[in-house]
C-alpha cells in the first residue's frame, strides 16, 4: 500500500538518531505529530520536556529493524519490543524528559 504524506505536517528523516521537528511547527507545546521518512533504524530520539507525547507516522518499510527498544544501554527509546515499520505505521510515544516509552502503535489502513 503507497502512503501520501500529508505535506502539512512537518518531516523527520529517519537516523539512528532524530530530533523531532522545532516547536514553531506543533501542535501546542507538548504535541508533536510528524511524518517520518527513509528506512533507517532508530535508536534514540532527542529528549524532549517531560509530558510531550510524539505521534510518529511513517512513510517507508524499514530497511532491518525498525525502531529500536533500548538495550544494552544503547538508546533512549523504551518499548514492549523492536517496532518494525511500514508505510502508514503509526508510533505514540512520551517523553519523560530523558527517555521516550511506547504509548501505542499500529498499521493503519492495514487489514
Amino acid at each position: 500500500m503507497a502512503t501520501a504524506i500529508d505535506t502539512s505536517l512537518p518531516t523527520v528523516a529517519s537516523a539512528a538518531t532524530i530530533k523531532l521537528p522545532d516547536p514553531t511547527r506543533r501542535f501546542g507545546d507538548q504535541l508533536i505529530v510528524c511524518n517520518v521518512t527513509g528506512t533507517a533504524d532508530i535508536s534514540t530520539i532527542t529528549a524532549e520536556r517531560k509530558g510531550t507525547v510524539a505521534i510518529l507516522i511513517f512513510a517507508a518499510t524499514k530497511a532491518t529493524t525498525g525502531v529500536l527498544t533500548k538495550s544494552g544501554g544503547v538508546g533512549n527509546l523504551l518499548l514492549a519490543a523492536n517496532f518494525a515499520y511500514a508505510p502508514n505505521s503509526v508510533l505514540a510515544l512520551v517523553c519523560d524528559g530523558t527517555s521516550w516509552f511506547g504509548l501505542a502503535l499500529g498499521a493503519v489502513g492495514q487489514p
